[in-house]
């Protein structure tokens, strides 16, 4: 991908270390999607010519892993924190943290953190497990969580509690709370959206992704509103 991206970009001024990194993003986010449905997948880092071997095998549960992680970690490394608002949508830095965080909790729960699988796989067992319990998986999953909702926090994000009742307490307003949150867009808890006028027609799609919900997966979340 980095050398398409080059070679698209030849010519043009200033640097473009950031497209590659807007593309890795979503990137990550399709990984980590694949990631947790399936295990191993195969990892296509390139794109295909008409002549290339495209039998590309499944790579195991940990080379994949390694794969959304790496994605993540440069994506994170050349993102900017926010983007101007004529380029509302973008991937931040912090989308792409809240994709490494989910990823890690992903890995590290009971169905692939595990020496035996859930289903006997025989030689092909290392596409769904891990092959040991390692606790130290959580440990990484809660510091990539942390880290997420100390940068939301630091650039404005925050969850959405208008009913007053104080730390530790139920929200009384939680229904309408989370109502806000995936219907209403640019609220607090906003990581990343998308908004398309579809077909012309005024009714703009909303998708989002918020700190409560850590990309379960980007198209849950959609609103429909009109568009002025």
């Amino acid at each position: 991908m980095e050398r398409e991206i080059q070679a698209f970009t030849q010519g043009l001024a200033g640097p473009v270390h950031w497209l590659l990194c807007v593309v890795n993003g979503p990137g990550a986010g399709t990984g980590m999607g694949m990631f947790y449905r399936y295990g191993g997948v195969p990892i296509v880092a390139k794109s295909f010519l008409p002549n290339d071997d495209m039998n590309i095998p499944r790579a195991s549960l940990q080379e994949t892993l390694d794969y959304i992680l790496a994605l993540c970690d440069e994506a994170i490394a050349g993102l900017p924190d926010t983007w101007s608002a004529q380029y509302y949508g973008r991937f931040t830095k912090g989308a792409a943290m809240a994709i490494k965080a989910r990823t890690l909790q992903f890995a590290a729960r009971p169905l692939f953190n595990t020496g035996a699988p859930y289903l006997d796989f025989g030689e092909n067992n290392k596409m769904i497990s891990f092959g040991s319990q390692d606790n130290t998986r959580w440990d990484k999953a809660i510091a990539a969580n942390e880290a997420v909702l100390s940068w939301a926090q630091a650039n404005g994000y925050a969850l959405i509690n208008t009913g007053g009742a104080g730390t530790g307490k139920p929200n009384p307003n939680a229904l309408n709370d989370y109502g806000t949150a995936t219907s209403v867009p640019g609220n607090s808890e906003v990581l990343l959206a998308c908004k398309v006028d579809e077909n012309m027609s005024n009714i703009c799609v909303y998708v989002f992704f918020g700190i409560d919900d850590f990309f379960e997966t980007l198209f849950q979340w959609s609103a429909f509103l009109v568009c002025f």
